[in-house]
């Protein structure tokens, strides 16, 4: 087990973390690999390799980095200040991974002349979104804005930790709905609807391994043995 610089014990068994951290970066290092050898690359053109940046930074924002931030508490063998500082860093590389993936769709559509959110991967991933941009204010007013009480600090920890977890979990199902979405529109294009691709296989095991990380997330953050001492203690940390 490790300790943090305050001689606190990280709880969470060191196979459980390594395969943690090696599952988490797959999904990047598969979407990546998926647009360079099946759709082209990525540009910034108005092409298919424009859309591209769309898969690629909403995986490694809103799965990486966002799993990286709900663990933070739990993983990292540092001081809690670090920790808090690690998370909010994680929460806004994710929140601008996802605000580029956004822009970089709506602009694929502006210059190719679609139409926006007629989808419910579109739809799903609005109100992901929306509440992840919640949570983040309300964390960050909660936690970091030194005129909130900290009576009202303590009472409001619970329902933060319910919405990120919430707000992950619907990002996991708009990727999957994103997967399966691409991929029909990919064997409707070449009419390889009647035999799998060996693209079907790699987007099929893009999604099986986002939905793995999610299942270790959740055993992760819902054991009470995987706490930290001091969040035992009712401290104030996020989880």
């Amino acid at each position: 087990m490790k300790r943090d610089d305050a001689g606190e014990r990280v709880y969470v068994p060191i196979w459980l973390f390594t395969l943690y951290e090696l599952a988490s970066a797959l999904p990047t290092v598969l979407i990546v690999y998926w647009t360079w050898s099946y759709r082209g690359g990525l540009a910034w053109n108005g092409s298919e390799q424009h859309f591209n940046w769309h898969p690629v930074l909403m995986v490694t924002g809103l799965i990486y980095f966002t799993s990286q931030s709900l663990l933070a508490f739990r993983l990292l063998p540092c001081s809690k200040a670090t920790k808090k500082a690690l998370h909010v860093l994680l929460h806004l590389c994710s929140g601008t991974c996802a605000v580029i993936g956004l822009v970089a769709v709506l602009e694929f559509h502006r210059r190719n002349g679609h139409s926006d959110f007629h989808s419910l991967h579109s739809w799903c991933g609005l109100i992901t979104l929306a509440l992840f941009t919640l949570q983040f204010l309300l964390g960050f007013c909660a936690f970091l804005f030194p005129g909130f009480r900290m009576e009202r600090r303590t009472s409001f920890r619970p329902i933060h930790s319910v919405l990120g977890l919430g707000v992950f979990s619907l990002a996991i199902v708009t990727s999957l709905i994103g997967i399966n979405e691409k991929i029909q529109f990919i064997n409707l294009a070449s009419h390889e609807d009647e035999e799998m691709s060996l693209e079907n296989v790699l987007a099929n095991s893009v999604g099986l391994i986002i939905l793995f990380i999610f299942c270790l997330v959740f055993a992760i953050l819902s054991r009470k043995r995987y706490k930290a001492l001091s969040q035992r203690q009712g401290e104030l940390l996020l989880p």
